[in-house]
């Protein structure tokens, strides 16, 4: 009987050493205030704005950041007792015809032999964003928005076990967008987003509420794909 052995959805693998914290975040303040970006006052007022809001996020987000390379990279692992790897090799690509539809448009690369498949994923993100003021400028007020955000995975497959790496992660800064025509001009990668300081402050809860509805996007799509190999198990009786 198959069976899931181990779920170490060890979602957001990543060493301190790289992870994109908030101290990253006041040092980046600290160093615009000495490049007299702004006054003393103003970095005092920043200072805590920044800290009043991650009081209300409760902490800054869990991100896999490198800084020096400067990407993200988010990893997952499974294993599956008693699973080949054949058949996982075909629940993956049966998941991913499922919940993409268009294949061969999402389809990077597959080899069996190798166990390793790339391909593109994509998924909706809802989270509350700024509002434009009269005068086309972002206010304190927010507003409902709703977009797509895109990211490669890279499945790699040694025998029971599954590694599933999400990078390239984007979304798009248009209402207009779709798994079959992404148009670059539209998306934003999330590296780009860092630091979140170097924005302007009416900013900030935005960006902060894209990187958390991405982090449940990517959770729930690696979760998924794990429960529809281990559902495998359910064909036995057929």
């Amino acid at each position: 009987m198959h069976k899931l052995l181990l779920t170490l959805v060890l979602s957001l693998i990543f060493k301190a050493s790289i992870a994109q914290t908030n101290q990253l975040e006041i040092d980046n303040l600290a160093r615009r205030f000495e490049n007299e970006e702004f006054s003393a006052l103003d970095y005092k007022g920043l200072a805590k704005e920044w800290q009043d809001l991650l009081e209300e996020f409760n902490g800054y987000p869990v991100l896999p950041y490198d800084e020096e390379a400067k990407y993200f990279v988010y990893e997952h692992k499974y294993n599956f007792e008693g699973f080949s790897k054949k058949e996982i090799y075909n629940r993956v690509i049966e998941w991913i015809a499922i919940s993409f539809g268009h294949i061969d448009a999402v389809m990077r690369y597959q080899n069996l032999e190798t166990g390793r498949i790339i391909f593109k994923g994509l998924f909706p993100i809802r989270y509350e964003g700024y509002k434009i003021g009269f005068w086309g400028k972002p206010t304190t007020k927010t507003t409902p928005k709703g977009r797509l955000s895109s990211q490669i995975y890279v499945v790699t497959i040694v025998d029971e076990n599954i590694k599933i790496e999400v990078l390239g992660i984007r979304y798009a800064q248009s209402d207009f967008i779709d798994i079959t025509n992404v148009y670059d001009k539209y998306e934003v990668y999330l590296e780009e987003l860092f630091p979140i300081t170097n924005y302007e402050p009416e900013y900030w809860r935005e960006i902060l509420n894209v990187m958390r509805a991405i982090v449940e996007g990517i959770e729930k799509n690696s979760t998924q794909l794990a429960g529809y190999i281990l559902a495998q198990e359910s064909y036995e009786d057929y």
